[in-house]
């Protein structure tokens, strides 16, 4: 199940709250630095088989803003440089 989040997710320890597969409340908690791509996986809190909850699994999917004023892209960019250098 995709999870879409803001790109400041990414970047921020964050808390997620959404419904899981059957409508149920479930809580994330996403690391700082976490990419896109990266999947968590809630256990027990899947599709019911037999008697047993199965694990969901999600995956980050972090969206960047389309139209960003100059200032924001300076901002980005800049950032984005001091990640790749220490990283």
């Amino acid at each position: 199940m995709p999870c879409p989040s803001k790109y400041q997710t990414g970047s921020q320890r964050n808390q997620d709250s959404r419904k899981n597969a059957i409508g149920e409340k479930a809580e994330l908690k996403i690391p700082p630095g976490t990419r896109a791509g990266t999947k968590f996986r809630l256990r027990d809190l899947g599709l019911a088989l037999k008697e047993r909850r199965g694990d969901q699994i999600v995956e980050i999917d972090i969206k960047v803003p389309e139209n960003m004023t100059d200032e924001e892209k300076r901002m980005f960019n800049e950032m984005a440089e001091k990640a790749g250098a220490r990283g």
